[in-house]
């Protein structure tokens, strides 16, 4: 059937579009393979304000850079499409343990390097800084949260 030997040329060519080396699959490709991934809790996503870009903090192990435990990491830009999803799925992911990939990126023409996330996996429900009730929702514990993101302020 030369119908059925067209549609598999076609999906042929999309794939073969989505792995040249200048598409966003393989630059996302990539981009994760030369990310840092680590476990992390999302404690609070918010708009960066010298960007379109969400700031996310991070919670993890205290390190020298963040005594705290907590620490930045940003989202592609949120005007594009790839970006906004992401920050959509980190708002989601708020108070879940997560596996994030992330890597750095020269901002700035390349004054100064920032953290930016590429991909993020559920792990579940953080219990030391959310409960969850019967019906299934998940509440922060307020005082656990905020102290540690004003720990993280105070590091600033």
């Amino acid at each position: 059937d030369g119908n059925w030997g067209i549609a598999v040329s076609e999906k042929a060519a999309s794939i073969a579009a989505m792995v040249s080396p200048h598409s966003p699959v393989s630059k996302l490709v990539t981009d994760m393979a030369e990310a840092k991934a680590f476990t992390a809790t999302i404690l609070e996503v918010k708009k960066e304000q010298s960007s379109t870009r969400a700031l996310v903090s991070l919670k993890t192990r205290p390190s020298e850079h963040h005594p705290s435990g907590v620490e930045p990491a940003r989202t592609d830009r949120t005007d594009n499409p790839s970006g906004l999803a992401l920050a959509r799925k980190m708002r989601e992911l708020k108070y879940h343990r997560v596996m994030v990939w992330i890597a750095m990126e020269e901002v700035s023409g390349g004054s100064r390097k920032v953290r930016v996330l590429r991909h993020v996996e559920d792990l579940g429900i953080d219990l030391e800084v959310a409960d969850v009730g019967a019906d299934g929702t998940v509440t922060p514990k307020d005082e656990v949260v905020a102290e540690l993101l004003a720990a993280f302020a105070a590091e600033k």
